[in-house]
């Protein structure tokens, strides 16, 4: 069985949970990157077999991003939302030297956010997004501010951090917290 036999399933999965989210599959690129977009993201989907060919390979890899995002001149929200997704077709990435490289390749923002996740973890793709809990937290509405956080601080702190210039926010909390009027 060919690699592209063995990770086709895989790579199946990948596309229909992104459709699933919304995100529509625009290009495969001929080293087998998936690219998906929305109005607002661009995700690329790399695949590789081993934990350690993405310590060797994901620099390079990431170029075709760099690539796309170097030539982009679509809307400027979509700009900075570029992310990519590597897929390490190992099933657990609990051994500690992957997750070394993980934690490496997932603190580097140039360019992109990056995810590694293995073939049990794309049932949360696409990552980095915001969840239904999320965007419909944005409709709660607080409809008096002074009495929201009167009750979590306090009538005394409340106004005192509401009164008075900016500056001296600091010394008005030190005061009602050390007890002083």
């Amino acid at each position: 069985m060919t690699r592209s036999e063995t990770i086709k399933p895989t790579k199946n999965k990948v596309i229909k949970e992104f459709q699933r989210s919304g995100f529509s599959h625009y290009a495969e690129k001929p080293n087998g990157v998936l690219c998906f977009k929305s109005d607002f993201a661009f995700y690329f989907v790399f695949f590789v077999d081993t934990a350690s060919q993405l310590k060797e390979q994901w620099q390079d890899l990431h170029v075709t991003l760099m690539d796309h995002y170097r030539a982009y001149e679509g809307p400027e929200d979509r700009e900075w939302n570029y992310y990519a997704v590597y897929v390490v077709l190992e099933k657990s990435l609990a051994n500690q030297d992957i997750l070394d490289v993980r934690r490496a390749i997932e603190a580097d923002t140039k360019f992109s956010r990056k995810f590694v996740l293995t073939t049990d973890e794309i049932d949360v793709l696409p990552p980095g997004m915001l969840s239904e809990e999320d965007l419909n937290a944005k409709d709660d509405k607080i409809s008096d501010p002074f009495e929201h956080w009167e009750k979590i601080l306090g009538r005394e702190l409340i106004e005192l951090i509401c009164e008075g210039p900016k500056k001296t926010i600091e010394d008005r909390i030190r005061k009602v917290i050390d007890g002083e009027k």
